[in-house]
């Protein structure tokens, strides 16, 4: 902050030193009172980026060649730099021009900026000697121009971290009863997944309730489900409401504005070709084929299978005599009884009555039926709320790319084809000390020309993204 007295003109001079990475600044001009009366965006050291070189060993390359990719990193200064990258090489035809939007431009720009902005990477297209010009004319026209200045809420906010998620997931472990003898309990909450194996972990809440599933309980059963359960004892009716962060993001996302443009909708009304139907001698044309598929829904999770088993044993009363009636009431409660099967078919007798009336001796039915039986169906949010769980889905495995390796004649001669449209995609490529890094992949089938694109970061926050192509030929087609 700097103060002067203005009369017509006044020139102040703010050292760029100031500024250590790049990006916008935001210049606001105060009155004595502290009330804003002028604001200017202004950007700052757009020089400072990462500088990626990516350099293929060829510019040609046969079907199902073998491609040598080196990377060098470097800063402003023209030092190496350890560097976390992301790249991918791809089918140019399915470059999409007008969806300019990179890193730079969306952290750098869109981002910071309301409104849409009309080809965000243009300004930082170095092939563009107006760049800087146009960006500076940018920032002068699509400033923010309206707001309430609030001492009180800055002191409030200055230093506050507020993330949007966190790593772990939270929730809170309530007791809806008996609350003025359940104040002194200490609460529990066990996590588990007995599909995986039979670790668990007690994570204890504080005063309020709050606890937090770890990123380590969610590594360690990765690819199925944390299972929660209150251990509080049953009287007080203990349960566990789960903050769900993917509703929290789309509320977020429905706040955002789109600041590239989408591609244009290409609308072409198709003509009518006529009946793609020929209709033969005998051939009957149906208005209309409805294909249903039958089968039992069955969980994917094997715990909860296994909760529905309990449930079924526990709500059904049903049985099976030793004649193999169902539910007969001369075998009530005969001990050789058992449960019935579900799909399978039994006779029912209706309107059983004791001919004298004393439980024993001759009876009679009114009706006889035969039906097939069914186990009552429960959903899998109605298991948890009957067995007072939560869970939430852990952490999946990561999925490696499909890479064929073709480094050898039986690879090379697999008459399989292959029709990979991407080559490449590796979203963390970390160099080392000296800024360098070197991949290798297989090209495919497809006789075109290949892009990649390299984006990437710094511990520093530095940015910076690069391109590099090469052609692909079959040899054979080439004579």
């Amino acid at each position: 902050m700097a103060k002067a007295t203005l009369n017509r003109v006044l020139k102040i001079k703010i050292p760029l030193k100031e500024f250590p990475c790049q990006g916008i600044a935001e210049f606001t001009l105060f009155t004595d009172r502290l009330l804003p009366v002028a604001e200017r965006l202004v950007y700052i050291h757009p020089e400072k980026k990462l500088h990626i070189e990516a350099l293929p060993d060829k510019d040609r390359y046969e079907t199902r060649g073998k491609v040598q990719l080196k990377i060098k990193v470097t800063d402003d200064q023209g030092q190496p730099v350890v560097a976390n990258l992301g790249i991918n090489v791809y089918d140019k035809l399915y470059r999409n021009t007008n969806d300019p939007v990179n890193i730079l431009s969306h952290c750098f720009l869109t981002s910071q900026l309301r409104g849409k902005i009309y080809d965000p990477a243009y300004y930082f297209d170095e092939k563009n000697n107006d760049r800087d010009e146009a960006l500076d004319l940018l920032l002068l026209t699509q400033g923010w121009r309206r707001y309430v200045w609030s001492e009180t809420a800055l002191r409030e906010n200055s230093n506050k971290n507020r993330p949007i998620i966190f790593d772990g997931i939270t929730g809170e472990a309530h007791v809806t009863r008996q609350l003025k003898k359940s104040k002194g309990i200490q609460q529990f909450v066990m996590a588990f997944n007995p599909g995986s194996n039979n670790n668990k972990d007690f994570i204890v809440p504080d005063s309020a309730g709050r606890f937090t599933v770890t990123p380590e309980h969610l590594q360690v059963w990765q690819g199925g489900y944390v299972y929660l359960k209150p251990m509080a004892r049953e009287e007080f009716m203990p349960r566990i409401s789960i903050a769900e962060p993917f509703g929290k993001i789309n509320e977020i996302t429905k706040t955002k504005e789109i600041n590239y443009p989408f591609p244009a909708v290409l609308s072409k009304k198709i003509e009518n070709t006529g009946d793609l139907v020929v209709e033969g001698h005998g051939t009957v044309k149906l208005a209309e084929v409805t294909v249903k598929g039958t089968g039992i829904s069955t969980f994917r999770d094997k715990y909860l299978g296994h909760l529905d088993s309990i449930a079924k044993s526990d709500y059904c009363m049903d049985y099976v005599c030793v004649s193999g009636y169902l539910n007969c009431p001369i075998h009530e409660n005969d001990k050789k009884n058992t449960k019935p099967i579900d799909g399978k078919s039994y006779k029912r007798y209706e309107g059983f009555k004791w001919l004298n009336g004393s439980g024993s001796g001759p009876y009679t039915f009114s009706s006889e039926s035969q039906i097939t039986y069914s186990y009552p169906k429960f959903t899998e949010e109605e298991l948890l709320t009957m067995n007072n769980l939560s869970r939430i889905k852990a952490y999946y495995a990561h999925r490696e790319f499909y890479e064929p390796k073709y480094d050898n004649s039986d690879s090379l001669n697999d008459p399989l084809p292959d029709f990979r449209n991407t080559l490449l995609w590796e979203p963390m490529i970390v160099t080392n000390e000296k800024g360098e890094a070197t991949l290798e992949f297989f090209c495919s089938d497809i006789n075109t020309r290949f892009v990649g694109n390299i984006e990437g970061v710094t511990e520093e926050g530095l940015l910076g993204k690069s391109n590099f192509e090469f052609n692909v030929y079959n040899p054979k087609l080439s004579k």
